[in-house]
């Protein structure tokens, strides 16, 4: 297993309308993985909620649609352990390592593209968890809708 695609949206209206069988024919939907499996929206909020909350996410439902937010500092808090490991291995690298293949590790570090990813339903694409978090307004609701697994 890959992990899982979100769906988020702006606002709780906008949430409900990706599927596996309609995102697979897409461009993004080659990208991330080689098939999708519809997945009980409820099952992975509260893995969503217990992967984010202990750094502060904020979670909550309106109209009977879940949301998240992140604070500032909830959004620094994600990182600071992969920020902390890549200044640690950042210290070390030479320009061998650095000229070559051998800079995946500290790719993922900065951006783990073979985790969670979130499709953006405004903007009609998909973008890495960390990007998604990376982007995300402090205070700004975003919804959550419908959850494939990603294979």
């Amino acid at each position: 297993m890959r992990g899982y695609l979100i769906e988020i949206a702006y606002d709780p209206e906008d949430v409900g309308a990706l599927n596996a069988n309609d995102f697979i024919g897409t461009r993004d939907g080659q990208a991330f993985a080689e098939w999708y499996e519809d997945r009980d929206e409820q099952e992975y909020s509260r893995v969503f909620q217990d992967k984010f909350s202990k750094y502060g996410a904020i979670f909550g439902e309106e109209k009977g649609i879940h949301y998240v937010s992140f604070t500032e500092e909830a959004k620094k808090a994600v990182f600071a352990d992969r920020y902390e490991q890549f200044m640690k291995k950042v210290g070390g690298m030479t320009l061998e390592k650095f000229a070559s293949e051998q800079i995946d590790e500290y790719e993922r570090l900065i951006e783990d593209v073979y985790d969670d990813a979130v499709y953006l339903t405004n903007e009609k694409y998909a973008v890495p968890m960390d990007k998604f978090i990376r982007m995300a307004e402090p205070g700004e609701r975003y919804y959550i809708g419908n959850i494939l697994l990603m294979r």
